[in-house]
């Protein structure tokens, strides 16, 4: 038999100072969620058994807030899945303002952002960067990947993981994979190096990125492809 996963935990403040019951307290948390977009239609929320004991009360406050909240619309429940965010909101929540509700006061127009991220963010289309194949920028082979010798090799590691590989090792990248790539640079490149003179990014643009920081000077004039690869220019502007 196949479990449904159990639905998240949403981050609620219980006050048990306040004179506000804690169903009320637990209604009032979900349904702001929910017209806030925080929790999505179709959501798991986690039963009420797992909530009640996640905020340390009764399950009675959980149960009687889960049921007005059926009752209203807002949840609905699958049988023998669980309790979900309903897809269909009432009408009052998309739109009706609640009696002593403060509405957020939104400024028209696009949010201010410095300029070089938006010019960064909205960058202008450049054919050669569409579709897949020959003259594909930043595109390997793919084609030719060795999926299933890959598949195998990841499935053999990721049975025998140990604690290292989930915490931060060494700024310049695993050591034992530096090796490696220095014996195939030295062996199949005819590169003299070792594997203190490897340092494993996370790709081009990084490797670009930092280049550019290490080797010039804010103001220096550099020469690029036209056409050719939008990260570099952006990387060394």
């Amino acid at each position: 038999m196949i479990g449904v996963a159990p639905g998240i935990l949403p981050a609620i403040a219980i006050e048990r100072a306040s004179g506000k019951p804690l169903y009320r307290q637990l209604y009032d948390a979900f349904r702001t969620a929910i017209v806030e977009r925080r929790l999505r239609g179709g959501q798991r929320l986690p039963s009420t058994r797992a909530l009640a004991a996640e905020l340390g009360i009764s399950r009675l406050p959980v149960l009687n807030a889960f049921e007005q909240l059926l009752a209203e619309g807002y949840f609905e429940t699958r049988k023998g899945s669980g309790t979900f965010v309903a897809h269909a909101f009432p009408d009052d929540a998309l739109g009706t303002k609640r009696p002593g509700a403060r509405q957020a006061v939104r400024q028209p127009g696009p949010r201010l952002v410095a300029r070089g991220p938006a010019a960064i963010l909205q960058p202008t289309p450049e054919p050669w960067l569409g579709g897949f194949g020959a003259f594909r920028l930043s595109e390997p082979a793919v084609d030719h990947f060795p999926f299933a010798v890959w598949a195998r090799l990841a499935a053999r590691h990721c049975r025998n993981a140990t604690r290292s590989a989930m915490v931060y090792g060494s700024p310049m990248g695993s050591l034992p994979f530096r090796q490696a790539v220095a014996a195939y640079l030295r062996t199949a490149r005819a590169v003299r190096c070792e594997a203190e003179q490897v340092m494993v990014v996370s790709g081009s643009q990084q490797a670009l990125e930092i280049t550019a920081r290490v080797l010039l000077d804010p103001g220096q004039p550099m020469w690029v492809e036209e056409p050719g690869y939008r990260g570099a220019r952006e990387a060394l502007a």
